[in-house]
């Protein structure tokens, strides 16, 4: 699942739609502390986030 892409969400039951969108929603980046504390970190420190950590500040 974590590999498939956008491919995976689509609605083929009920059931394996929420299966998915629950585990969907537990890969999102809001639940992934690390990389939203270290972008948090870097802006007030002074510092220039990079890449994807930019677009989460």
């Amino acid at each position: 699942f974590a590999r498939s892409g956008g491919g995976a969400l689509q609605l083929n039951t009920p059931m394996q739609r929420f299966w998915r969108d629950a585990h969907a929603g537990l890969a999102h980046a809001i639940h992934v502390p690390g990389s939203i504390f270290h972008a948090s970190t870097l802006s007030q420190l002074g510092g220039e986030p990079q890449g994807i950590h930019r677009a989460m500040i």
